[in-house]
């Protein structure tokens, strides 16, 4: 039992660690655009 519910927990850890990556990697590629239309002007 100890070890389903340590399974459950890592399992959720992982999966949120895996959409914080994915959102700190996509914040840039979507911001880039915009500081490089700011940088031009």
């Amino acid at each position: 039992m100890f070890v389903r519910c340590l399974f459950v927990v890592c399992s959720s850890f992982v999966r949120c660690l895996f959409v914080f990556s994915s959102f700190i990697f996509y914040l840039p590629v979507r911001l880039a655009p915009s500081f490089v239309r700011l940088s031009s002007e």
